[in-house]
């Protein structure tokens, strides 16, 4: 799991040189080596929190953190932390960003009938 993290981390590090910005990655050392998770879906997700974090920080630095959240029977229950000193969110957007959408492309284009989904992101 750590390590799926890292290639994102990884892969973002250039960026974060470019724009002078830090980036720190911390995880959980009791994280399981492997699990039974989707890593295509779960590796777009950090690659997508950390490059939102890049583009909306302008100066400082960005941290990435993985963490155990809670442990049931062979069950473990993750949380995916990024802070940075970037513009931030308003407080009467925050909700809004993490609801499930449905998007239709214009009907100039030949896909104007493709409906995409996105799987949305659960907060606690």
């Amino acid at each position: 799991m750590a390590a799926l993290a890292f290639r994102s981390v990884d892969a973002i590090r250039p960026r974060c040189q470019l724009k002078g910005l830090t980036l720190d990655f911390t995880s959980d050392p009791d994280l399981p080596k492997s699990a039974a998770v989707d890593s295509l879906r779960l590796k777009q997700v950090f690659d997508n929190l950390l490059a939102n974090a890049v583009t909306y920080t302008g100066e400082g630095g960005i941290m990435f953190a993985l963490k155990i959240s809670a442990v049931e029977d062979f069950s473990v229950r993750l949380r995916f932390q990024v802070r940075d000193t970037g513009i931030g969110i308003p407080p009467d957007q925050q909700e809004r960003i993490f609801r499930r959408f449905e998007r239709v492309e214009g009907s100039n284009s030949p896909k104007a009938s493709v409906v995409f989904r996105t799987v949305g992101i659960e907060l606690r």
